[in-house]
């Protein structure tokens, strides 16, 4: 096993574990498993990818329109050591007041997860995270 970024890594390249005798226990997740379960977080068939700006060049934004017109931001902050407080735009998408419902994946976890925080303009990112903002329009 080498480290990369502080995070095992198994020379594998898989998803979960296959329980050898180096690594964790049979079919224990691996951190690519986690960022799978992100994207799957952002959107689904019928979705449409729409334009997202972050105000930090640490941190890409995604994001796609939902069927029923909500949408899911992901953010993704690639800084290993700070976190990031981004400011967000959208193109043709107004978000309502309302505070979002965050799910986040952070380096070294073993789940994902959950909060009501920021707001659908800014908000902080952990260092080298996977975040999913889900957003409602303004009525």
């Amino acid at each position: 096993m080498t480290t990369v970024e502080g995070a095992g890594d198994y020379d594998d390249g898989g998803i979960l574990s296959s329980g050898t005798s180096c690594e964790p226990p049979l079919n224990t997740p691996f951190p690519p498993y986690y960022g799978v379960q992100m994207i799957t977080r952002l959107g689904a068939p019928g979705d449409r990818l729409v334009r997202a700006a972050s105000s930090t060049s640490s941190v890409s934004a995604h994001a796609a329109r939902r069927a029923n017109g909500d949408m899911n931001v992901l953010l993704i902050n690639k800084d290993p050591a700070d976190d990031a407080t981004v400011t967000l735009s959208y193109g043709g998408f107004t978000p309502s007041s309302a505070t979002p419902t965050v799910y986040s994946y952070r380096k070294n976890a073993t789940s994902i997860g959950s909060a009501t925080t920021g707001s659908a303009t800014r908000q902080t990112v952990p260092a080298y995270s996977i975040v999913v903002l889900q957003l409602r329009p303004a009525r």
